[in-house]
């Protein structure tokens, strides 16, 4: 198998249906996919349509920023008493 196939092959049979499951079950967090290619427009739909809120493909390693927005992208906002926990 190629690289590609063995992409395709692990978005549809387990990112896509993972995805889409957790979305079912109501979870509540930001879901961001990461790619090591360039997807293609159709792809990018399913991602979406399966419940995905964000998606970087621009290969890997990730560039810094977009570490930082994933990372801002899920952790919690903080309390707005201003207190920490």
């Amino acid at each position: 198998m190629s690289h590609n196939e063995i992409h395709n092959h692990f978005i549809h049979m387990c990112v896509l249906p993972t995805t889409k499951r957790l979305r079912d079950l109501k979870y509540p967090s930001q879901i961001i996919g990461v790619s090591s290619r360039r997807l293609t427009e159709d792809e990018y739909g399913e991602f979406y349509n399966a419940g995905l809120d964000d998606l970087r493909d621009e290969g890997t390693p990730l560039s810094p920023d977009s570490m930082k927005f994933i990372v801002t992208s899920v952790l919690p906002s903080k309390p707005s008493n201003g207190h920490q926990n």
